[in-house]
């Protein structure tokens, strides 16, 4: 019965990293397409790997959804994306200046003037 138990638990645990690692790759891939210029594609990987990804990377995926949606001269989304990295606390100050460039693109100068 042990044996049954702990054979069981063995397979549990391998399946478990194996779907971790599938996870881990998705993220790898979109981090190549966005490095690769393929913005729009790296968009739908980031939102699909955000639920499984650890706490501590969710903002760095937030901020690389907005910089592709800037990159593919999507002002509004990229503003949106942006806004929740830094609810997140993205810790690169690169996202202020970012953020407050798609405010400006979207033609929201004060909003863009008060970003901090």
């Amino acid at each position: 019965m042990r044996t049954i138990r702990f054979t069981g638990l063995i397979i549990l645990l391998t399946l478990i990293s194996v779907s971790v690692q599938g996870q881990k790759n998705k993220a790898l891939k979109a981090y190549a397409m966005f490095d690769a210029g393929a913005y729009a594609d790296a968009i739908d990987q980031f939102k699909g790997v955000y639920d499984v990804i650890p706490k501590e990377q969710k903002a760095d995926v937030l901020f690389h959804i907005g910089e592709a949606y800037r990159r593919i001269d999507d002002p509004k989304n990229a503003a949106v994306w942006f806004k929740k990295a830094i609810a997140k606390n993205y810790s690169n100050p690169i996202v202020y200046l970012r953020y407050g460039q798609v405010l400006k693109m979207n033609e929201k100068y004060r909003c863009a003037r008060h970003v901090s």
